[in-house]
């Protein structure tokens, strides 16, 4: 749950990073590499919004710590963060 958390928090850094202008001085990607990359970075995030309920259950089969897990899962799977990200990405 802790790497799907990492994972989840690494995409959405690089994504972002792709999207928002760079500091004065940084050099860009061209746009069409950019796009390219935000939307690899979007499907991963994709990925793990519906990998994160999987695990969850599978804290409640094996009687793993379920609360636990299932507030890790509430941050990896946060709509607002990701829904952010969609929205943005489609634009």
């Amino acid at each position: 749950m802790k790497a799907l958390e990492a994972a989840g928090n690494e995409y959405l850094r690089q994504f972002w990073y792709l999207i928002y202008p760079p500091p004065e001085g940084v050099p860009r990607l061209p746009a069409e590499e950019r796009g390219k990359k935000a939307g690899a970075m979007r499907d991963q995030l994709v990925w793990v919004q519906r990998r994160a309920p999987e695990l969850v259950h599978q804290a409640a089969t094996n009687r793993w710590d379920s609360a636990g897990v299932e507030e890790v899962s509430n941050c990896t799977s946060s709509h607002d963060v990701f829904d952010r990200a969609y929205r943005h990405s489609s634009l």
